[in-house]
């Protein structure tokens, strides 16, 4: 909140309020005859109204933004002037933290799911068409170097800025940056353990996810997931009003892992070396509930609403492929049918 008060300008050097307060220089009329008196304070008089008029309408200009507008609300306090003239900020409002990013997401979501079998067809990204476990690796290492970025940040002012600009996500709209981070962040880690458990789970399941959907695919739902599951975050802070910041690659892991509880209910898996029985679709409904709890009860430090984000992009994926899948076996089944087979 700031305080707006009218003091002495200095325009073009010249005091503007002693300008507006100086008296018109009259001649003393005892000294000319009623004729010459009339003319000359007539002359002065215009001048100085010219004048006045003049600075008035400069100090108009320069106070108006203050002047005639009344900042009696957040949003007009909040108001910072550009280059273009008055913009709003970035507050916190259901146009900032939901519709904007959505659409942002919405987009990304288009052109990653279209883009990307192109992108590992005609480019060198082919490469991992051959090597799909280079592919695994190669997202072990971004998050590795991304890792160590945050580790050095404050060696560099520049690196610095850019690591909390993009690569660190906050669900404030009031400081956030850019909506890149809600993608960059799903690269991101400033901790060794958060680092260390996020890719041991990815590895876990990434060969055979990407044995299921394909390179083009699990890059696709990688990327998906993550961004949605910032999404989710987003939207869970402006409604419950809980801002803060997050980082790491649990919504794309979350939505990687949900997939493959999909495709594969009963496969074996493990928790920190201890077997969950039921397999891996007891496992997905577990962790679901435990976030659930979390948005609800706001326990410890995780991104609740990001992992369930994730989930759900994960468990929309796979099913959607399950139903294409069968649609085109009844497709075919339905052919043999009909040519006697």
């Amino acid at each position: 909140m700031f305080r707006i008060g009218v003091t002495t300008a200095r325009l073009g050097g010249v005091s503007v309020w002693r300008s507006l307060v100086k008296p018109a220089n009259l001649t003393r009329p005892s000294l000319l005859t009623s004729k010459a008196f009339f003319s000359q304070w007539q002359k002065s008089t215009t001048d100085n109204t010219i004048k006045n008029s003049f600075m008035k309408s400069t100090i108009t200009n320069k106070l108006k933004p203050f002047v005639f507008k009344r900042l009696a609300t957040f949003r007009d306090l909040g108001r910072n002037r550009g280059n273009s003239g008055y913009q709003h900020p970035n507050y916190n409002n259901t146009e900032n933290n939901i519709i904007k990013p959505f659409i942002f997401v919405t987009l990304f979501t288009i052109v990653t799911y279209f883009a990307t079998p192109y992108i590992f067809k005609y480019t060198p990204m082919s490469y991992f068409n051959k090597h799909p476990q280079h592919l695994i690796w190669t997202i072990l290492g971004l998050n590795a170097i991304v890792f160590g970025l945050w580790q050095i940040r404050y060696s560099n002012t520049l690196l610095y800025k850019t690591l909390e600009n993009y690569f660190i996500m906050d669900r404030s709209a009031l400081t956030r940056k850019s909506n890149l981070s809600m993608i960059f962040s799903s690269f991101s880690h400033q901790e060794p353990f958060h680092l260390l458990v996020n890719m041991g789970c990815l590895y876990s399941f990434s060969g055979t996810m990407i044995s299921i959907l394909g390179i083009s695919g699990f890059t696709s739902l990688y990327l998906i997931s993550g961004i949605w599951a910032s999404f989710f975050s987003l939207a869970y802070s402006q409604i419950f009003r809980y801002f803060g910041r997050s980082l790491g690659a649990s919504g794309s892991i979350a939505g990687v892992f949900t997939a493959f509880a999909t495709f594969v209910p009963n496969a074996g898996i493990s928790f920190f070396f201890i077997p969950v029985p039921g397999g891996a679709a007891v496992a997905a409904g577990l962790f679901a509930l435990y976030n659930v709890a979390g948005c609800l009860l706001r326990w410890g430090s995780f991104d609740y609403a990001a992992h369930l984000g994730g989930m759900w992009v994960g468990f929309l994926w796979a099913m959607f492929l399950k139903w294409k899948a069968e649609r085109q076996e009844k497709e075919r089944r339905d052919k043999l049918r009909k040519y006697g087979w």
